[in-house]
């Protein structure tokens, strides 16, 4: 069964094989521990931390 042009197998291998998770994890520890002590780049908080606009005119 073909899901998005590949195949069961290579959806699995590409997303759910573990030494191919393992290269976005150490990314995501360090963003975790920058986030977390506050050391985030200042020019990029404002679109990071702005609420999302949503279709009632609230935010999130």
């Amino acid at each position: 069964m073909p899901l998005f042009g590949v195949s069961i197998d290579q959806y699995w291998v590409v997303y759910f094989f573990p030494p191919s998770r393992l290269v976005e994890c150490p990314p995501g520890i360090l963003l975790a521990r920058i986030v977390l002590t506050g050391r985030w780049i200042g020019w990029l908080r404002p679109f990071v931390a702005a609420p999302a606009p949503t279709p009632l005119g609230g935010a999130v």
